[in-house]
């Protein structure tokens, strides 16, 4: 069997072999001394470092005393000799310490290096985000050769793994993301014996302040008054447009009533006077042109007060259906009843909505008027589950149907649908009318 350098001994040139009185053998070199196990079949070596005179021996100058068993050896710095069983393993575990840690600051394209004072007494260390670059050097204090001292590390928080330097004494961790980590350091004596407890050092690098939490809460909280303040904009612009629609339906039904509804007025007025001086044969287009102008009065008096801003409540619905059920019905002596449960009178109702509902009233009263042979009129205004009703019933006769919709059934049904609604007829002992919002 052949060794070499590659098997551990520390030159191939061997000058000289002993055996000792257990049968393992001793190895002189031009690089030391080897020690041979024969039943692990490792070397261990020894330099000057562990206290020879000289790492070159002279070729075939050691041999093994008779008598005790001490072997003596030539090197060129003069005679070594030692007893085999008196050489022992290190088994000293080496104190690890951390001796200096150098901080590199980067800032406006800048770089500066600075060193931590009192590192050897800390545990923790705290850096800014411009500080994420340091280097580390080590220590570990081996009494019998510190030059044989291995070392390893492992930095959780970004390698959970050991990291072997060899005899390197200087670590360095470049551009660190923000965060908490915690450096291990390990070393081992001459003899490869390992002080796993070693020495730990925390290392915080803290992020740039606009990547805070409390920053991040600004950020939301600025968000939250933006969006607010486009809200509230948003909210008074509306009000303003409104104000200036509400004044301008104001005006326009205002405009209507003074001057259109003058007009009508006096046509109907002065048609209906000619009457009396006309001619037989005229009278009868002068009564038409007075009804026809007290029709579209009565048509314009609707559409102004469906405009008017200043009746956009329920109650002005309300109080506009009492009158005119009160109104025409007792043009045929028709007893009624209005009956109004859980409405808020005060209520807010769009022209659209509170034209359309009057609208429909005013043509179920008025087929009542018309059409029905009943005498009572129960009229239902409620409010259920955010839905509102209107119920019209009377109690006349049932009649035939017609092929003709001379009740207006298809424009209540279509202004019905049009604000959403459910428009429903019926007859159970009396027609009834029911509009559902």
């Amino acid at each position: 069997i052949q060794y070499t350098t590659k098997d551990g001994l520390p030159s191939n040139q061997i000058n000289g072999i002993v055996e000792d009185n257990k049968g393992d053998l001793w190895v002189t070199t031009d690089k030391g001394l080897s020690y041979f196990d024969t039943q692990s079949k490792l070397f261990k070596n020894y330099n000057t470092d562990d206290g020879l005179l000289s790492n070159q021996f002279y070729p075939q100058v050691i041999c093994k005393s008779p008598v005790d068993g001490k072997i003596y050896a030539g090197t060129t710095a003069g005679l070594v000799s030692f007893m085999p069983d008196s050489i022992i393993n290190n088994k000293a575990l080496p104190a690890v310490f951390i001796t200096s840690f150098k901080i590199y600051t980067t800032q406006n394209n800048k770089t500066t290096t600075s060193f931590l004072k009192g590192i050897e007494q800390l545990t923790q260390v705290t850096l800014n985000y411009t500080q994420n670059t340091v280097t580390i050097n080590l220590l570990a204090l081996n009494y019998n050769n510190s030059n044989k001292n291995l070392y390893a590390y492992k930095l959780e928080g970004l390698n959970n793994s050991w990291v072997a330097l060899g005899s390197t004494r200087e670590i360095t961790f470049s551009n660190l993301s923000p965060g908490t980590y915690t450096l291990y350091v390990k070393a081992s004596n001459s003899d490869g014996v390992w002080n796993e407890k070693g020495t730990s050092l925390q290392i915080k690098i803290l992020p740039p302040w606009y990547t805070t939490w409390w920053a991040y809460m600004l950020y939301t909280l600025g968000a939250i008054a933006l969006i607010f303040a486009f809200m509230r904009y948003r909210i008074n612009t509306g009000i303003k447009k409104l104000k200036e629609q509400q004044a301008l339906r104001t005006k326009i039904s205002s405009d209507l009533h003074d001057d259109v509804g003058t007009i009508l007025s006096g046509l109907a007025m002065q048609s209906q006077m000619l009457t009396y001086t006309a001619k037989e044969e005229q009278k009868k287009s002068l009564l038409e042109i007075s009804s026809m102008s007290r029709d579209a009065m009565e048509r314009m008096r609707d559409t102004v007060w469906a405009m008017d801003s200043r009746k956009d409540k329920v109650e002005n619905l309300v109080d506009r259906m009492r009158d005119f059920a009160e109104k025409n019905l007792a043009l045929k002596n028709i007893e009624h009843q209005f009956k109004i449960t859980n409405v808020e009178t005060k209520k807010i109702i769009s022209p659209e909505k509170r034209q359309a509902i009057y609208l429909i009233f005013k043509e179920a009263i008025t087929n009542i008027v018309k059409h029905s042979n009943g005498n009572k009129v129960t009229i239902t205004f409620t409010e259920e589950k955010n839905k509102t009703i209107l119920v019209v019933k009377d109690n006349g006769s049932k009649k035939e149907k017609s092929n003709s919709d001379g009740l207006g059934m298809g424009n209540m049904k279509m202004r019905a649908e049009k604000i959403g609604g459910a428009f429903n007829t019926k007859y159970d002992n009396g027609f009834t009318v029911e509009l559902e919002i």
